[in-house]
């Protein structure tokens, strides 16, 4: 049997929620996101957007369609919502978006309208099909099919929520404003000073230059970020 509960001690250091005083915390369903860049609906709006009190609150707003996470409507309260994940509450017209901090902690942004429907979804790999087509593989589990490939893994494009139109690409190259979603500097944005081999350098907006693993970069602008994220 699955469990749906996780103990606190055992949380994510991602998770900015007090470990003591309650044994016990709502399980994410598996998901689009790792249980490290996301956490169970539930929590994040108890929590996190301190927009309830309870699980019987959630539940309710949820089963009455309150709720949109990326466009679509979603009623379980343990759905698993990870970074730049988009969360609308379209009867208080209310949007915001799902961040990773400066401490390398999970939090929420408000943004407006416009913001909350585009998302930025990062090339993880791409697939060969049939007929020339090819499949992009990306970042919260999703896939688009293209015929026109000018795309690198690793670069970032712009998608419409819901319907996952690309809007916009974005390279992971030299001068891009990037945010780095992992490693021991998780949170930190800057743009990119230097790419060699597995290796990203950037440089942050208080000059701090710092060298970590390409794989945590996630482009956001080409000079500056194209959506809020702070």
């Amino acid at each position: 049997m699955v469990k749906q509960h996780l103990k606190r001690i055992a949380m994510p250091n991602t998770w900015q929620i007090k470990r003591k005083g309650i044994t016990f915390i709502t399980r994410p369903k598996p998901g689009a996101h790792k249980l490290s860049a996301g956490m169970s609906f539930e929590s994040l709006l108890k929590y996190i957007l301190c927009i309830t009190t309870t699980k019987k609150e959630c539940k309710a707003i949820m089963h009455d369609k309150n709720v949109l996470i990326d466009g679509v409507v979603r009623t379980c309260h343990r759905y698993m919502t990870g970074i730049l994940d988009v969360i609308s509450f379209p009867k208080i017209k209310k949007h915001y978006r799902v961040i990773l901090n400066n401490n390398a902690k999970i939090g929420v942004i408000e943004i407006n309208e416009k913001d909350a429907g585009i998302k930025p979804c990062r090339i993880k790999k791409k697939t060969i099909l049939k007929n020339n087509k090819v499949q992009l593989n990306l970042s919260g589990g999703r896939t688009i099919i293209i015929k026109k490939d000018s795309y690198k893994t690793g670069d970032t494009i712009m998608i419409s929520l819901p319907k996952q139109e690309i809007k916009d690409h974005i390279p992971l190259e030299t001068g891009a404003f990037i945010l780095l979603s992992g490693g021991k500097h998780a949170g930190a944005m800057g743009k990119v000073t230097g790419i060699e081999g597995k290796n990203i350098k950037l440089k942050t907006a208080d000059k701090k230059d710092i060298e970590t693993l390409k794989k945590y970069a996630f482009a956001i602008g080409k000079d500056k970020p194209l959506i809020k994220i702070q």
